[in-house]
């Protein structure tokens, strides 16, 4: 696969930028000037579309949008979950408490949001209502970052501890638990396809495993601590951020990077995401920049 530097926006923000979610032809990226902002990628130019309404206390640490791009969520430091309109006014919000929101995730159809804290739980909120539905004990450590299966049934975890975890939403348990890492696991993604899971950690590897099985895949070395990591909908290629300032982009059928991206960033690496047509691809870091790559 080739790829080629992009539509770039220096300073994106006023801070270090933590997290970027791409769905329909809309990104969203969260930092820690705490505030949320939205993008399109036009042809070479990368145009900003919104700032959200509202500007949290403390940094956002994680966002996800609504399928379609018109609207989503965040979540800052101190526990408090946003959601946002296609224009990201403000729709709401959810104040969980300090260390009991981190990481959030919104399901496909937009009704329910999760989200992991300190304890190893993950709490479970109507996105009309903002009501706690549900919440479930992983019996883990610190969550870092869960993201939904493309059915909704399933939340993939994983831990402070190393840990990966699969949580049956109908079942209302863990039904697969993998020792992935020796140290934090940083962030954790299934395939478009929900046959594999990746997950990214301090120690400087990703870890893919079969979802059904958990036999592990392979397992990819980074010279730095890998902070990010998300999978293309080619079903082929995964890209990883790093805090060594690197994305790496891999080729999971030949088991080897195909593209170490040096000059990206200037600081460390703490989101990056495909565009759903897998034709692009964006990254953000500390260094205040949102860059695209044309693969």
């Amino acid at each position: 696969m080739d790829i080629k530097a992009g539509a770039f926006a220096e300073n994106a923000h006023e801070d270090g930028i933590w997290s970027v979610d791409w769905k329909g032809d809309r990104l969203m990226t969260g930092a820690m000037d705490g505030k949320c902002k939205l993008w399109e990628l036009a042809g070479d130019k990368l145009e900003h579309v919104a700032t959200s309404s509202t500007k949290s206390d403390m940094g956002v640490q994680s966002v996800s949008l609504l399928s379609s791009g018109k609207g989503g969520v965040a979540c800052s430091q101190d526990g408090r979950i946003s959601i946002f309109d296609g224009t990201l006014n403000s729709a709401g919000s959810i104040n969980a408490g300090t260390m009991q929101a981190w990481g959030v995730a919104i399901s496909h159809d937009g009704e329910a949001i999760a989200s992991g804290n300190q304890s190893g739980q993950i709490n479970i909120w109507a996105s009309e209502t903002k009501e706690l539905n549900a919440t479930f004990d992983t019996n883990g450590s610190f969550i870092t970052s869960l993201t939904f299966d493309a059915q909704g049934t399933r939340l993939a975890t994983c831990h402070m501890d190393g840990m990966v975890r699969i949580f049956d939403l109908v079942q209302q348990q863990v039904t697969h638990e993998v020792k992935a890492h020796h140290l934090p696991a940083r962030q954790v993604c299934f395939s478009p396809d929900n046959q594999l899971l990746y997950s990214c950690s301090d120690d400087r590897h990703v870890s893919v495993f079969d979802v059904k099985s958990t036999a592990p895949v392979n397992s990819f070395s980074h010279s730095g601590m890998a902070l990010c990591v998300d999978a293309s909908s080619d079903g082929r290629h995964f890209m990883v951020g790093c805090a060594d300032k690197q994305c790496v982009l891999w080729d999971l059928g030949m088991q080897r990077s195909v593209a170490r991206l040096n000059e990206s960033h200037t600081d460390q690496v703490w989101g990056v995401k495909f565009s759903p047509d897998g034709q692009h691809a964006a990254s953000v870091g500390d260094d205040a920049m949102l860059m695209t790559y044309n693969l």
